[in-house]
């Protein structure tokens, strides 16, 4: 079963392999594209030229090469524009959808920030006016906070 599966593997990327070698080509640019074209689209010849020219093994190979024929067979490699990939329909939904995202992101981090503005005017000048008015207090209380602070959390810590 697996023999004929990786027959059948073999003739699909014989028959896809003017579409397949340019993606070759670009995945491992240090081919040289007349060894490549000697192949003649040979599964087994193809993975023994990628291999002797770069540091992947076999296994890997075999398995980059079928991924490449996988995106031929789905269509995205024949979309090209100028020599740029066109993104299919379903994924210019999801930059549209990124793009609403960082939208309202950016509206959110601009809200937080003019209510931290706002909050902060309100807070600060009464925090100083305590301070103001009981210095030794305030200080007792921020050592306090600070200690407690400091054994919770470097209690986890100490053994």
């Amino acid at each position: 079963m697996e023999k004929a599966r990786a027959e059948d593997a073999a003739d699909a990327f014989k028959r896809a392999f003017a579409s397949v070698s340019p993606l070759v080509l670009e995945e491992w640019p240090g081919l040289d594209q007349d060894a490549l074209a000697a192949t003649e689209g040979d599964f087994d010849r193809v993975t023994s030229l990628v291999v002797n020219h770069t540091d992947r093994t076999r296994v890997v190979v075999r398995r980059k090469l079928g991924e490449l024929l996988a995106v031929i067979e789905r269509g995205d490699g024949e979309k090209r524009t100028n020599g740029v990939h066109a993104l299919p329909d379903r994924a210019k939904g999801v930059v549209d959808q990124m793009d609403d995202v960082l939208a309202a992101i950016k509206r959110l981090e601009s809200f937080a920030s003019e209510e931290a503005k706002r909050v902060g005017a309100k807070m600060i000048p009464a925090a100083e006016a305590k301070v103001q008015k009981s210095p030794w207090v305030s200080l007792l209380l921020a050592l306090g906070l600070g200690l407690i602070l400091g054994l919770w959390l470097n209690g986890g810590r100490r053994r």
